[in-house]
C-alpha cells in the first residue's frame, strides 16, 4: 500500500527589506512609538521650547564680555570646599566654555 502525500503550499511571507530590518520598523518598539505618536510629538515640542527659552535666557544674561568676566570672578570667589562640590571650572569667560 503506497500512499502519496500532497503538500499544500503554505502562506509565503514576503522578505523583509534590509532597510526595515536595520531600523526596526516592524518591531514592538516601533509599534509603541506609532501608537503614542501624539505624546511623542508633544514631548518633543515641549523640550524644543525649553531649549529655546533657556538658550535665550543664557544669551541675554551673558551677552557681553564684561558679564562673562563677572561670572568668572564670582566662581573664583567661591570657597574651595564649595567649588569641590561642583567640580573644576574651565574657561568660564570664553563662549565655548
Amino acid at each position: 500500500m503506497a500512499s502519496t502525500i500532497e503538500r499544500r503550499a503554505g502562506a509565503t511571507v514576503p522578505p523583509i527589506p534590509l532597510k526595515q530590518r536595520i531600523y526596526g520598523f516592524g518591531s514592538v518598539f516601533a509599534k509603541t512609538l506609532r501608537d503614542s505618536r501624539r505624546a511623542t510629538i508633544l514631548v518633543g515640542g515641549v523640550l524644543a521650547l525649553m531649549l529655546i527659552g533657556i538658550g535665550a535666557a543664557i544669551i541675554s544674561q551673558f551677552s557681553t564680555v564684561q558679564s562673562r568676566q563677572e561670572m568668572g570672578d564670582v566662581i573664583r570667589a567661591v570657597p574651595p570646599i564649595l567649588a569641590g562640590l561642583a567640580g573644576k571650572v574651565v574657561n568660564v569667560e570664553t563662549l565655548g566654555g
